[in-house]
């Protein structure tokens, strides 16, 4: 099994969502390339992580723009309410 996670990037309001089996391990990644603070906002396990990431991202760019090419802007709290 693996994770879907929303990684952070509070300064520029972007959001990543991916797939990782060490969600951990892969924020220490994305932080080494990046001089902005990045926080986990949430993560689940789950036995389908790409048909999860593959909802997530579709139904977010469906109502917000794309920022570069996996960064969405968006406001987090839309994802909830």
């Amino acid at each position: 099994m693996k994770d879907v996670y929303l990684i952070c990037d509070a300064k520029n309001n972007t959001y990543k969502i991916g797939v990782s089996k060490n969600v951990d391990k892969r924020l220490k990644q994305l932080q080494t390339g990046n001089s902005n603070d990045l926080h986990l906002v949430y993560k689940i396990r789950t036995e389908h992580p790409f048909i999860l990431e593959s909802m997530l991202h579709k139904t977010i760019v469906q109502f917000l723009p794309r920022i570069f090419s996996s960064w969405e802007e968006l406001h987090i709290f839309s994802l909830f309410y």
